[in-house]
């Protein structure tokens, strides 16, 4: 709810209505990049200890 509300404030100051619509997917997509290079890193850092 945060990212969403940060990202639509965000979208609004640079692109106007534009960037409102375009504010929350684009969020998500990176909210979930960035989880993703998390987990990869978690599982990388596991083998080699293992």
């Amino acid at each position: 709810p945060v990212v969403v509300v940060i990202a639509l404030l965000a979208g609004s100051q640079i692109a106007g209505l534009v960037g409102i619509i375009l504010a929350v997917p684009t969020a998500v997509v990176l909210q979930e990049v960035i989880e993703d290079w998390e987990r990869k890193k978690l599982k990388t850092q596991r083998l080699e200890m293992s």
